[in-house]
């Protein structure tokens, strides 16, 4: 049962060369890493835009976002989820997107919907702002990262990989027989 998309696999593939407890390790430092450069750069962004751009008291900020997340960050780290590398991917594709680099910051946006398809939603501001740059570079990225293992499997491969994964999508929500 996997709910990803086939191209993901391609970015999980390396794990492979290591051992299974050595894998889990690599996994669990760059999710950490994820976290706290995630939490970094959204306190950089909310610095910089907020209308109180120079906050006093930043390192009381900074500890009271982190005991408001805390326990979802451990939940994140015991259970090895990708919610966080997810996370630091959209908020680096802002940062991107606040300095107008339109192609690095699509291409995060399209790794972000490859790994979890309902984040397409965000599409739906850049529609309403016409960020034409930037959807054209998100949907540039998807096509290249749908046909991406086309090169190991073949068009019918890929197909057929992207048809389960559409199906285990659909299925995602209703009850699992055992």
């Amino acid at each position: 049962y996997y709910k990803y998309s086939p191209f993901t696999l391609l970015l999980f593939t390396p794990y492979c060369i290591f051992s299974y407890k050595v894998a889990c390790i690599i996994h669990y430092v760059i999710i950490s890493v994820s976290s706290i450069l995630s939490i970094i750069l959204c306190f950089k962004l909310f610095v910089e835009y907020s209308i109180t751009s120079a906050c006093k008291r930043q390192n009381l900020l900074l500890i009271f976002a982190l005991l408001c997340i805390g326990n979802h960050m451990v939940r994140e780290l015991h259970l090895g989820n990708t919610n966080m590398i997810i996370l630091f991917l959209l908020i680096l594709s802002m940062n991107f997107l606040q300095r107008s680099k339109w192609i690095l910051s699509g291409l995060l946006i399209a790794l972000v919907i490859m790994a979890k398809l309902y984040f397409i939603i965000v599409l739906i501001p850049f529609f309403l702002h016409r960020k034409i740059k930037l959807i054209a570079s998100i949907c540039i990225s998807i096509m290249a990262f749908v046909l991406l293992p086309s090169i190991f499997l073949g068009l019918r491969g890929n197909y057929l990989l992207h048809q389960q994964w559409i199906q285990s999508i659909t299925d995602h929500n209703v009850q699992m027989y055992s």
